[in-house]
């Protein structure tokens, strides 16, 4: 309501009044001229023949400098502690806002500017927030923007249409936002996708340049997280191409990630490659529990396994693993329990409990494992009567 009444006041002052209300304004407060600036850029009401004026969408009139002095002024005013960053994300958002604007008038390069700059700034000063998720999701807003003005490029006329320096620049803020999401746990927006459909072959080759240099030596899991995610990247970038399936392979094969080729292998339906790959490389007991699920998923997906061959594949697997074989004659007896797909069983003579895959009893018919219940041995399917000792330590893994 006092809203209301100011600017029903304000609209009965004259052009003169109000230039006059607005040097008064900046004077007394001197931080506003920046936004002031800034605001002024705004396509509030765009005539019709401004909306068609050519060259529009290309034309820059946002100083990028307005930008990063709203955006410092943000952070200083934020103060620090664990509210910091919620204070950080309220003033951020009004900025995205001004970029939003401009996108909706079609203003492309401002809005790239006003997303490009409050990203990269923002991303500067991260580190030393307490985020809750707060200022990433703003960060996220920024990407969802500036993937936006990347999609909206093929659409423009070509007069319209951001030149080679600008897409460039585009593209390295989107490239660090990329990153950005990778270490911090994402962002919600599909960069890479957004980037492989829209780059040019060039484009694509220089991001691809970019993502080989951010690979890490060596097979410990930080390197093997990261090098995931740079190949997944690469291999969109090449899937945009229409790179052949072994130029796919290949990628996943130079990063040593073994149990991602696997999974392409089996994707391809060329199970006794993927089955080589695993036998070869896959040495964690979580790598070869996954494939072993892989290799049921796409055994049903495809229908060209039954579950018998299924289990085959799964003692194949683990044969190098197991201490010893258990024969037909020496079968497992149920104890009941069942976790991520896999029944415990004892095994008579021998000491340590044992799991085998559920999946690959249900051709012979048996039912679920439930607590408390001892299946008896002619149950459980002859080819799945391999099983390994897991002591103390429960991990489920595949007979």
């Amino acid at each position: 309501m006092v809203r209301s009444r100011l600017m029903g006041r304000l609209s009965e002052k004259s052009r003169e009044e109000l230039l006059a209300l607005l040097d008064q304004l900046v004077q007394r407060q001197p931080d506003i001229e920046p936004m002031v600036e800034l605001l002024v850029e705004l396509p509030l009401a765009i005539p019709a023949q401004e909306k068609n004026r050519p060259g529009r969408g290309k034309e820059r009139t946002v100083d990028p400098s307005t930008i990063e002095s709203q955006v410092a002024s943000a952070f200083y005013h934020a103060g620090e502690g664990w509210g910091a960053a919620s204070r950080v994300a309220a003033e951020l958002d009004r900025l995205c806002d001004i970029g939003k604007s401009f996108a909706e008038a079609g203003e492309w390069a401002n809005a790239q500017v006003v997303y490009a700059t409050i990203a990269e700034e923002t991303i500067i000063q991260y580190e030393g927030l307490h985020d809750e998720g707060q200022v990433s999701w703003i960060l996220g807003v920024c990407a969802a923007g500036l993937v936006a003005c990347l999609n909206a490029q093929s659409t423009l006329p070509k007069r319209e249409q951001l030149d080679a320096e600008e897409r460039e620049e585009l593209l390295t803020t989107l490239f660090d936002l990329w990153k950005f999401g990778d270490n911090y746990g994402g962002i919600g927006v599909d960069v890479a996708g957004a980037i492989a459909g829209n780059a040019t072959a060039r484009e694509r080759k220089r991001v691809e340049a970019w993502l080989r240099e951010e690979m890490r030596p060596g097979q410990d899991s930080s390197s093997t997280w990261r090098n995931r995610s740079v190949v997944d990247f690469v291999v969109k970038l090449k899937q945009a191409e229409h790179s052949s399936d072994e130029d796919v392979l290949a990628e996943y094969r130079n990063a040593g990630l073994y149990k991602e080729l696997t999974g392409k292998y089996l994707q391809l339906g060329r199970e006794n490659e993927a089955l080589g790959v695993a036998q070869a490389n896959l040495t964690e007991s979580r790598d070869v529990t996954w494939f072993a699920e892989d290799c049921g998923n796409e055994a049903q997906r495809a229908q060209t396994c039954s579950a018998r061959q299924v289990a085959g594949l799964h003692k194949r697997i683990h044969c190098r693993h197991l201490p010893a074989l258990v024969e037909r004659k020496v079968p497992p007896v149920w104890q009941g329990k069942a976790s991520f797909g896999y029944g415990a069983c004892s095994l008579p003579g021998q000491p340590g409990s044992y799991y085998l895959p559920l999946r690959a009893i249900g051709s012979t018919g048996s039912r679920p494992a439930r607590r408390g219940v001892v299946w008896p041995a002619a149950s459980v399917d002859p080819d799945v009567r391999a099983a390994r000792p897991l002591g103390s330590t429960r991990h489920y893994l595949p007979g």
